[in-house]
């Protein structure tokens, strides 16, 4: 490699780390130094053929990578990101009545406009977190707030109401027994009213 040439870029999981070479060593010999990201790890290299520095450049396992140890910080996938029972509420508050809104902006569009243009309905609802990540959570976040994330948020809350509203109500008595209203009626049953 020419000695202009810029030094390659670290593999992913890992960082670029500039290492003192103390007096006395040189090529072929190896050097023993402390992991910045986890101060209990030792790591050693050894020294490239032709070094005639002070320093030498080596590549180290990314804080929070599979070598960094307990202690050092998790990477940004790996972390959890948790939102309030009433900010989950809150949102999906916010989905049911842009939902709304878009419906109704739907229905006017078709009375407006005969044969205009068409008002994609599906597109402009998945559209809804991508204004809203836009426009209302910060950028410089650890773990950035992404509308696919919020999707997944106010539907699983939805899911975890309708799971509670199944379970709290009260059970009807039928000709087969105690049953839940919520399931379906099965070959033989009739529907109990």
């Amino acid at each position: 490699a020419d000695g202009h040439a810029p030094a390659p870029y670290p593999p992913s999981g890992s960082v670029r780390l500039s290492v003192s070479v103390p007096g006395g060593k040189g090529p072929g010999d190896t050097l023993t130094f402390t992991n910045p990201a986890n101060p209990a790890q030792k790591l050693r290299v050894a020294i490239p053929p032709g070094f005639d520095g002070s320093r030498i450049s080596v590549n180290v396992p990314a804080p929070g990578g599979a070598a960094a140890g307990a202690g050092a910080l998790a990477p940004a996938k790996a972390r959890k990101m948790t939102f309030s029972n009433e900010t989950r509420e809150a949102l999906d508050t916010f989905s049911r009545t842009y939902d709304d809104w878009v419906d109704a902006e739907a229905r006017h569009q078709d009375l407006v406009a005969e044969g205009g243009v068409g008002f994609k309905v599906k597109v402009k609802k998945m559209d809804k977190f991508d204004e809203l990540v836009a426009s209302e959570f910060p950028k410089d976040l650890a773990t950035p707030v992404d509308a696919s994330f919020l999707r997944l948020l106010v539907r699983r809350t939805r899911q975890n109401r309708q799971k509670r509203k199944n379970r709290d109500e009260p059970e009807v008595l039928g000709d087969r027994g105690l049953r839940s209203p919520h399931r379906p009626v099965g070959r033989g049953e009739e529907k109990v009213s």
